[in-house]
């Protein structure tokens, strides 16, 4: 292996300088590209051949004595400083493209860039690095200035109107198609893109139908048609994540019982189709808080919500979302900056979610800051004799009382007395409000959800804090 082969491959595990080797093992600059590579939006098949390249890049220099590898670096660093021209650059940038390096590739174009800006195809080749890439924006955008510089050029519009047509904006894509055609009527290529834009739209508006419908029926809160209408689309071969998406959603509000994993699978699919809807990603996310968040679902539901908050983090109904999943996860000061940033985003209650932030703050902090003013008492949780997985959630202003409570089911655990029971109780009744039978104490409760209450219940009033006693178990239950 020469010594430019080795220079370039330490590139592309992005070691630039000697100071990298000295300060940091050659396995940390592999696994953060690793990362980088996985995290990227490139097609999958372009993934795994790029990991399975990187793999290979690390095995063979990491057999390779350090000092020469340092050697290396600072020869050819000292020859870069005198060497490259804009031209030069941009040669790099296409050879790099050619060999799918897009990422590098793109940085050498934006060197070229640098040192000239009046030069329209770099911005072209830049803009085709950020096409392959999935950076339909950064495309569009370079594709416009290549376009500004030399409006006679049809590759350039070719590029932009690829990248519109990747957005679904088929107006656009048909305007630069046409455009790349006028300019040369002799380039098959122009006529594909056109009929690609043609076939698109086709199938675009036979969506739009099918959405029409499920739409409207959904609107209506007549889920049992929506089901039936996204059936159709979906045994149409149409994969499209809005048909899953609304299917799941309605078997959600539907008054017929669909189980939940049925759901879930209908918003996964969804989300598999189209990763970058982040209604799909909240959608789901509350779903997992609504089927288990005692279990192993909330940490989970947290992340979707969390992600859907990272597509579009100015919808106040995902920060609600996320403050309720945190408050079911018992992180009541997370909660409440989630819940306060979407009282910010909509201050005048447009989206219709301002009530249930006020009342979820209202019930955190009614709880957090009890005062005297509440009085004392007791929260039990109490097992019913005559059915099995039926659990009594409820409180008691003394201990004669509590024994008046508990009546013939068997206590199973009970603070002692404690200042702002009646609130804790409150949030046990809306964490577990599914759960409930009817208005009445009584909760079906399976073993998870059992340990949690008990838990809940020793832990929020523990000695580790002073306003409250310990909590005790039933074995202690003594006069």
């Amino acid at each position: 292996m020469s010594e430019k082969e080795i220079l370039k491959k330490l590139n592309l595990l992005g070691v630039n300088s000697p100071t990298q080797i000295k300060g940091s093992d050659l396995s940390y600059y592999w696994q953060k590209k690793y990362k980088e590579i996985k995290e990227s939006q490139l097609k999958e098949e372009t993934i795994k051949e790029k990991l399975m390249e990187i793999n290979e890049i690390y095995e063979e220099l990491s057999k390779l004595d350090e000092k020469l590898l340092v050697e290396i670096i600072n020869k050819y660093s000292k020859e870069e400083k005198i060497v490259y021209s804009d031209v030069d650059l941009y040669n790099l940038g296409v050879e790099l493209f050619n060999e799918k390096e897009y990422e590098i590739s793109i940085k050498k174009f934006s060197e070229a860039i640098d040192l000239n800006y009046e030069v329209p195809y770099y911005f072209n080749l830049r803009g085709w690095a950020y096409h392959q890439l999935g950076n339909e924006d950064k495309a569009i955008e370079d594709a416009t200035k290549a376009i500004d510089l030399n409006p006679d050029n049809p590759e350039y519009f070719k590029l932009r109107g690829d990248a519109y047509l990747r957005l679904k904006n088929y107006d656009k894509a048909m305007e630069d198609a046409n455009k790349a055609i006028d300019l040369d009527p002799n380039d098959p290529v122009n006529f594909n893109l056109r009929k690609l834009i043609e076939d698109a739209t086709k199938v675009n508006e036979s969506e739009c139908s099918y959405l029409k419908k499920i739409r409207r029926s959904f609107v209506n809160c007549d889920y049992e048609k929506a089901i039936l209408q996204c059936n159709e689309a979906i045994s149409s071969n149409n994969k499209i994540a809005d048909y899953f998406y609304y299917r799941g959603l309605s078997k959600q509000y539907s008054n017929k019982v669909y189980k939940n994993n049925s759901i879930l699978n209908d918003f996964n699919i969804a989300i598999d189709l189209n990763p970058n809807n982040p209604y799909i990603w909240a959608s789901r996310g509350s779903l997992k808080v609504q089927i288990d968040y005692n279990g192993n679902y909330i940490e989970s539901a947290i992340e979707d919500i969390s992600k859907a908050i990272e597509i579009n983090s100015k919808k106040a109904e995902f920060y609600y979302r996320s403050g309720y999943a945190k408050f079911c996860n018992e992180q009541e000061e997370d909660a409440l900056v989630d819940l306060n940033k979407a009282i910010k985003l909509d201050p005048n209650n447009e989206e219709g979610y301002l009530n249930d932030c006020l009342k979820l703050i209202e019930e955190i902090n009614g709880f957090n800051n009890s005062t005297k003013e509440d009085g004392f008492g007791y929260v039990f949780l109490a097992e019913s004799i005559n059915s099995q997985d039926k659990y009594r959630i409820g409180t008691a202003t003394d201990k004669g009382d509590l024994k008046r409570k508990v009546g013939n089911d068997s206590l199973v655990v009970s603070s002692k007395e404690c200042e702002g029971y009646e609130q804790f109780a409150t949030v046990l009744y809306r964490r577990y409000k599914n759960n409930r039978i009817g208005n009445s104490e009584y909760f079906l409760l399976n073993d998870v959800q059992y340990d949690s209450v008990m838990t809940s219940i020793l832990r929020s009033f523990s000695k580790d804090d002073p306003k409250y006693g310990s909590g005790f178990l039933s074995d202690l239950f003594t006069d």
